[in-house]
């Protein structure tokens, strides 16, 4: 019976002894995690600020030449005619001809180009830029099939 009491003494001591063990107090752990969470935040803060294009601040002042790039880079979005007819009705209806000016160019480039072809059907190099203004418009078979033309005429087109 000694020998029990004595093993749980042991076992009590050694119980005793994990009691003994001091740990930081809840407040410093609290403390810490809290320390960490705001340079977290503070370094994602400043991340993220540099990530911000220019052209966001361009907006805000108005800028007309930075109005008409934003509409240019969002057309192919939803909410680009929203978007548009907002700006419209600040700058005007001439905003529309700015921002859709690159396509009407490369239509009177592909209307002139056609014109010249009707004149000479065999002309490799108005065959081949009617392959790239097409290209670049999107349309991929008047494209190809100006292509194929271009490559009858000069071989070497790849």
């Amino acid at each position: 019976m000694k020998d029990m009491k004595q093993v749980l003494e042991k076992l009590g001591k050694l119980k005793s002894f994990g009691d003994k063990v001091s740990f930081r107090p809840k407040w410093r752990n609290l403390f810490f995690l809290m320390i960490i969470f705001l340079l977290v935040f503070l370094l994602s803060n400043i991340y993220s600020s540099q990530k911000i294009s220019s052209l966001f601040f361009s907006l805000i002042n108005n800028d007309r030449k930075s109005v008409i790039e934003f509409l240019q880079k969002i057309r192919q979005m939803p909410y680009f005619p929203q978007q548009l007819k907002y700006y419209e009705n600040i700058y005007g209806p001439p905003l529309k001809t700015e921002v859709f000016a690159e396509e009407l160019e490369r239509e009177v480039k592909i209307t002139k180009l056609e014109q010249i072809l009707e004149k000479n059907h065999q002309s490799r190099d108005i065959l081949y830029g009617l392959f790239l203004l097409y290209k670049e418009k999107g349309n991929s078979l008047k494209a190809e099939k100006y292509l194929k033309l271009a490559k009858e005429v000069d071989p070497t087109i790849k």
